[in-house]
């Protein structure tokens, strides 16, 4: 309480108190915080003349402005307006101003009187944790302090009352902490010394670290700020106690911080803990000691995983806390040691992603440490045991989702009960990030044991939460990190809500997980323009602004425009009706997305199978959707042919040869080595096992064409060329249907629209041609590909050193065919590093952003894997330099999924632009048929061909090939381009 709001009694012995020091220094000048608390303790109008002749400042214009300005604070009003009124009062009219400002005095005198009594046993119940109770008794006191006036009382209750709303576990916790939030804010005016400040400002911190509304990131900056701003707090000085609360707090937020660089954060994180230990420890306060303990273990561990500590050193700060349990009342405590021990020995057992491939081939299947994990049960079950009363009530659900964990990793029984448990506590709303791991750790457990329908309930949980936590962030960056840790959780989710009959949940949790970057730059295409009338005015003009920008920012980008997009749509989201709008894809999104027979099929490896999942229109032009589900292959068996063929079939043969995929793909195999091995290990292997089903589903609904979505690793598989065995001759989807691929349904609907649009467009060619210079049949690619072009159509071409990106960047936009027959680079491990090599360097992904909007019909990128997306980072956002190229605008982007031969690639690209141009076939249609072709061209058609395109034939006749023109690599048949190295890896992405 204020030294204003003291007894009559204790003001009189302080104001004979004061005026000894005021006759010590009568001649100081009075700042106006003193010179305030100096008018509050005049008596008498007498009084006030002495201390203004004393100390003229205070009747000036500074204190005058100071008083004024604490009048609009809440609950000072009453007091400190009838203040002003006397300072403000000409001589003859301050007696009648003194008693008014005297009766607000005495009014706020007898007010805090009455108001020592409830403030006291407020205090005694929060400690004992009624918090409850308190928020009773600080409701009822509040409104005494609001009535009278007592800012200093209101600050007190506010502070309180926020208090006691982050801590109670009644009501909806995430209500309670948004309104304990405004509480803080409203309380820090109020306040009446630094310490108080500093506490409020600390417990403001703590409330935004626990908060799940608004972007989590932006909450962990507001929590450090208010951390910092605490520890700068004047008042703080020399109040260790608070001082390191406040440092522990900023410990774990600089812990969990995702701006900046990780290590440095860490390593500000082991300095505050070590500050506050300084002054904690178990002799002092067991409690407060161990809450820094554990957070220094905490911040060990995360050390340990960057090699800067040794895991040792982090275990070692948790068992001190076990160590000290007797001395530890707050049992929970000890808990979370067991917590953190248990956690760093299970993520410790099962090892990072990179040991865990090497485990796999070393031969032991890569299964986790099992002496690690047992030790670990041993501390989560004791973790387990003393969650409660945990103030936090989420703490014990966030122990028992870890101990489910080690359970599940040691196939005990006992997990899935806890996985229950651990879920019924993690709500989507109230912990949406633990609430993806639990639901998508119960829906495994689940679906292992075939229990479809409960599996389903606990995936669908995950995705919500998913959604949630992915659709809050402002940052491009942490956007696309999301997608990545959540990609697997959609995909896997599906398969149950098929088993389980939700066939259109299974088709829209697939299209919710996937191209979600790529699906924000497409709003305005995918059928919510419209809506956009419906919105005031100038918040859909900001829209429509900011999504134009957008469609040209690189998907790294961590400021302007993908922030500013952001904080649009959750505006806009605010709106009545527009819950959901930028957000989740929808049926109408699906329906989009198909023509009358050309279905949509996802092809979806999961560990429990695949799922192949057909969207088609009714009769009536509704959607339907059909599946078809495998047992087996599941998805770890496709990731394991596709890397390493039939040898996994013979793990303890030694000599046997691996044959991979994979690094095929990659171009990883010695460059005068045959590839041809690997591709007939893994694509008759996918053929017979999964596409020769997506052929019979195809027939059941009278199909002519269909959308592929290959979803995760397979989708750097040509599905649509694999072949199986039919009446014992090979067969492949190409045979029977035209194919595209997209990335998405929404994707794909947005490329059919644009191809419908772009469908009479005037021929406009910008063509780049071997900028490295040692692409020898690129430029003749492109002298060919000239002359298939209607006479009087605009072309702009590059080639060699004038190959550019500069050139790119200024013509590409107005082409309606862009053509880049150059060098392309990528990783199956991480997506950014997809790139083109121009002359001047490489065109990275997010920079090819830069060349929006361009307004292509076809864009084609006769490039090495510029049709591949990464394994495991991002596989599910479909980020390649195609589905790039289709983000910027185009209409369709033809691309390879393997390095590929650059001579047949110029005889299929003489093809494909014949069949465009000359035969007005959409791009997807022509591929099919110019690879139809390649592979069918025997040596007799090969040189009629070449007597037609001679600049073709002459890059024959260098290579020493003759008018055979036979590739070295080819084999000794009468098609030299039948096998499908040569044609099978161009997949056309779009309409």
């Amino acid at each position: 309480m204020s030294d204003r709001l003291m007894g009559k009694g204790q003001r009189e012995r302080e104001k004979r108190r004061r005026a000894a020091e005021a006759a010590a220094h009568a001649e100081a000048a009075l700042a106006p915080p003193d010179a305030l608390s100096a008018l509050l303790e005049v008596d008498t109008v007498d009084a006030l003349a002495v201390l203004a002749d004393r100390h003229p400042e205070v009747l000036g214009d500074e204190v005058r402005s100071w008083v004024e300005g604490m009048s609009q604070f809440e609950g000072n009003e009453p007091l400190f307006a009838s203040l002003l009124s006397l300072l403000t009062a000409g001589v003859d009219e301050r007696e009648a101003a003194f008693a008014r400002f005297a009766e607000a005095r005495t009014a706020a005198e007898t007010a805090a009187t009455e108001l020592a009594g409830p403030t006291v046993e407020i205090e005694k119940r929060m400690t004992a944790g009624d918090y409850d109770g308190a928020l009773t008794l600080i409701d009822e006191a509040l409104a005494k302090a609001q009535a009278a006036g007592l800012s200093a009382a209101i600050g007190f209750m506010r502070m309180s009352r926020g208090k006691a709303l982050f801590s109670t576990p009644s009501g909806d916790r995430q209500t309670n902490i948004e309104e304990a939030i405004e509480e803080f804010a409203a309380a820090r005016p109020l306040v009446i010394n630094g310490w108080q400040a500093a506490d409020c400002l600390s417990h403001a911190g703590v409330a935004y670290l626990e908060r799940t509304h608004g972007d989590p990131t932006q909450n962990i900056e507001q929590a450090i700020e208010l951390f910092t701003e605490a520890l700068d707090e004047p008042g703080l000085s020399g109040n260790r106690q608070l001082d390191s609360t406040v440092e522990n707090n900023l410990a774990g937020a600089m812990l969990r911080r995702q701006y900046e660089d990780r290590l440095e954060n860490l390593l500000e994180a082991e300095r505050l803990c070590n500050s506050a230990l300084s002054f904690r420890s178990p002799d002092r306060d067991p409690i407060d000691w161990a809450h820094t303990q554990v957070t220094l273990a905490d911040t060990l561990f995360e050390l340990s995983r960057l090699g800067q500590r040794q895991l040792e050193e982090a275990l070692d700060a948790y068992r001190a806390v076990v160590g000290q349990e007797s001395l530890i009342d707050r049992k929970w405590l000890v808990g979370a040691a067991h917590w953190g021990l248990g956690r760093c020995l299970r993520i410790s057992a099962v090892g990072t992603p990179e040991e865990q491939a090497d485990r796999r081939l070393a031969g032991d299947g890569g299964e986790p440490n099992r002496g690690l994990l047992i030790e670990a049960r041993q501390h989560l079950e004791r973790a387990y045991s003393l969650i409660e009363p945990a103030p936090d009530p989420l703490f014990g659900a966030r122990v028992t989702s870890e101990y489910a964990t080690a359970l599940s990793l040691l196939k005990d029984e006992d997990a899935i009960a806890l996985a229950r448990e651990a879920l019924a506590g993690l709500q989507p709303t109230t912990a949406p990030s633990d609430c993806v791991d639990a639901g998508h750790r119960l829906g495994y457990l689940l679906a292992e044991r075939e229990e479809w329908e409960e599996s389903a309930a606990a995936f669908t949980d995950a995705v919500e939460a998913a959604e949630l936590v992915f659709h809050a962030r402002l940052d491009t960056p942490f956007r696309r990190s999301d997608a990545a840790r959540h990609g697997q959780l959609f995909r896997w989710a599906a398969f149950p809500m098929a088993m389980a009959g939700e066939m259109r949940a299974a088709a829209l949790t697939l299209e919710r997980g996937r191209t979600r970057e790529l699906r924000r730059r497409l709003g305005l295409e995918r059928g919510q323009a419209e809506q956009l009338d419906h919105l005031p005015a100038d918040l859909a003009d900001r829209y429509r602004r900011e999504a134009a920008s957008l469609i040209g920012a690189s998907y790294n980008d961590e400021s302007d425009p993908g922030r500013v997009m952001q904080e649009v749509l959750e505006e806009i989201r605010r709106q009545p009706g527009f819950e959901s709008f930028g957000s989740s894809a929808e049926v109408g999104d699906l329906l989009a997305a198909i023509e009358d027979g050309w279905p949509v099929v996802y092809v979806n490896p999961t560990p429990y199978g695949t799922l192949i999942l057909a969207l088609s229109r009714s009769a009536e032009g509704e959607l339907r959707e059909t599946g078809v589900v495998l047992r087996s292959p599941n998805a770890l068996e496709v990731f394991l042919r596709l890397m390493a063929g039939d040898a996994i079939e013979y793990p303890d043969d030694e000599d046997r040869e691996i044959r991979s995929y994979f690094a095929a793909v990659m171009g990883l195999e010695d460059p005068e080595r045959d590839p041809c091995p690997e591709f007939d290990e893994a694509l008759p292997w996918l053929g017979e096992h999964v596409m020769k089903e997506v052929a019979e589903l195809l027939n059941r609904l009278g199909a002519r064409g269909v959308t592929l979505v290959p979803c995760g690793p397979i989708a750097t598989a040509p599905l649509a060329a694999c072949p199986w065995r039919s009446a014992n001759r090979p067969e492949c989807l190409l045979d029977r249907y035209e194919v595209r691929h997209a990335p998405s349904a929404v994707a794909a609907g947005v490329t059919l629209e644009r191809a419908r649009a772009r469908s009479a467009c005037e021929v406009s060619l910008v063509a780049l041609a071997d900028p490295t210079q040692d692409l020898d049949a690129a430029v003749p690619e492109v002298e060919e590909i000239l002359r298939q072009l209607p006479e009087g159509a605009t072309t702009t071409v590059a080639v060699k050193a004038d190959a550019t990106q500069a050139v790119l960047r200024r013509w590409a936009a107005d082409a309606t065919f862009l053509h880049l027959a150059c060098h392309g680079a990528t990783s199956l491990l991480e997506a950014g590093d997809a790139a083109l090599l121009l002359a001047d360097g490489p065109l990275t992904l997010d920079e090819l952003t830069g060349l929006a909007p361009i307004s292509a019909r076809v864009a084609v990128v006769s490039a090495c894997q510029t049709g591949v997306t990464s394994l495991v980072n991002e596989a599910d956002e479909g980020l390649s330099i195609a589905s790039g190229l289709v983000g910027i605008g185009a209409a369709c982007a033809i691309a390879s999924l393997w390095p590929v031969d650059d001579l047949a690639t110029a005889l299929l690209m003489s093809r494909l632009y014949h069949v465009i141009v000359r035969e007005d076939r959409r791009p997807p249609e022509a591929l099919r048929t110019a690879q139809a072709w390649l592979r069918q061209l025997s040596r007799e058609d090969l040189d009629e061909f070449l007597d037609r395109h001679p600049a073709i034939r002459a890059e024959f006749l260098r290579r020493g090939g003759g008018t055979a023109g036979q590739p070295q690599s080819a084999a000794p048949e009468d098609r030299p381009y039948a096998h499908p190295y040569f044609w099978a890896g161009f997949v056309a992405v779009g309409a």
